[in-house]
């Protein structure tokens, strides 16, 4: 088979990778927002003992629940996944050389050796780069499901906390506002003062003044293993420590 197809299906895992990394903003982005959204209505919801509080207490807590979902999902598709990828090319070069030493010392012709070297090499990367597939293509196909799954608990969230906000707009459309009386200190008003001031607050309400601070945001030589890495880091840890040339013993 040829060893383009090989690479490609390697190349193809390893942005696949790449584009799941850069996906798992959106329900993060998603999340946030609906959070923020639902701690805000259930500070400012007026809670009372009635069915209507219990409704809207009912599609929160099921917002929620659904966030802490999402939130897991989120967790296992970016936590605890090992890719594989082909050694450096140094490692190739120098893994070269040993299987020419090798195939040289088996054979004094150096056109043959040469021959049989790139057969060896060009086999020995075939192997890595579909066992690096392999790996990558599982890691991949798992992260892309939690993903898919934290995404769709993401909008059912969405839908609930929909749900609660039009609670809390009714409730806050059909409120009376307080009426509130003002008195001033220190100073004594008579019997009539003091009914004028009540019948002028019950067609007036005080509206309280607004801060002017705003707030503050806050056998044959074997070649090297494929390497590891965990997210965008690179662990430079082998599977396989470099072997230096051992001629093969004859028969």
């Amino acid at each position: 088979m040829d060893i383009e197809i090989y690479r490609k299906q390697y190349d193809f895992e390893m942005e696949q990778r790449n584009g799941l990394a850069s996906a798992i903003n959106i329900p993060i982005v998603a999340l946030t927002i609906v959070g923020g959204a639902l701690s805000s209505l259930l500070l400012k919801f007026k809670f009372t003992d009635s069915w209507f509080s219990h409704l809207f207490l009912s599609s929160s807590v099921a917002c929620t629940a659904l966030i802490v979902v999402s939130v897991y999902y989120l967790s296992k598709s970016f936590i605890g996944y090992v890719y594989d990828k082909i050694a450096p090319s140094s490692y190739l070069a120098d893994y070269y050389q040993q299987l020419y030493d090798w195939n040289l010392s088996q054979n004094s012709d150096q056109n043959e050796s040469k021959r049989q070297t790139d057969i060896d090499f060009e086999n020995y990367m075939k192997k890595s780069l579909s066992e690096a597939s392999e790996a990558n293509g599982n890691n991949n196909l798992k992260r892309g499901n939690y993903l898919h799954g934290a995404t769709a608990t993401a909008v059912l969230a969405f839908i609930f906390l929909m749900v609660s906000s039009a609670f809390y707009v009714y409730q806050k459309a059909n409120s009376k506002e307080p009426i509130h009386q003002v008195q001033i200190a220190g100073v004594e008003l008579t019997n009539c003062e003091e009914n004028n001031m009540t019948e002028e607050n019950k067609t007036t309400t005080s509206t309280p003044k607004q801060s002017s601070q705003d707030a503050l945001p806050s056998k044959k030589p074997e070649g090297p293993g494929n390497w590891q890495f965990r997210g965008n880091f690179e662990l430079n840890v082998n599977k396989a420590e470099k072997i230096s040339p051992t001629p093969k013993e004859k028969k």
